[in-house]
């Protein structure tokens, strides 16, 4: 992975270093490679994640086992930690919806309300 095969590099004038797997282009042979590692790394995680070397990918996958599975107790779904299983119990309260005042935008999280309040 750390070497750029011939095939990987065309030349003509500005980009000239081509993705053989995306085709996208590149201004030198070090972006190339850096792309190549960070979109088409051959350690890649069940959980999409792609890491440029082995060990990156370990403790990667070491975090999916570390924590203990909190499950919600309404559909039985685990969270690595209680705050993201409190988030997503908020998901079945129908009744909590949160209502903006300036248009006709319903979320059942805070966080979405204050940033959509933000963006308007």
């Amino acid at each position: 992975m750390d070497e750029v095969s011939d095939c990987e590099l065309l030349t003509g004038s500005g980009r000239n270093f081509e993705c053989e797997h995306c085709k996208e282009r590149f201004e030198s042979d070090s972006f190339l490679k850096a792309h190549l590692k960070e979109r088409h790394s051959p350690f890649a995680c069940y959980c999409g994640a792609k890491f440029a070397a082995a060990r990156y990918l370990s403790k990667h996958q070491s975090r999916h086992t570390a924590y203990p599975k909190v499950p919600c107790r309404l559909c039985g779904r685990t969270f690595i930690n209680n705050t993201e299983m409190k988030e997503h119990q908020k998901s079945h309260n129908v009744g909590e919806k949160i209502r903006c005042t300036a248009c006709d935008y319903v979320t059942l999280y805070k966080s979405n309300m204050t940033r959509h309040m933000i963006r308007t």
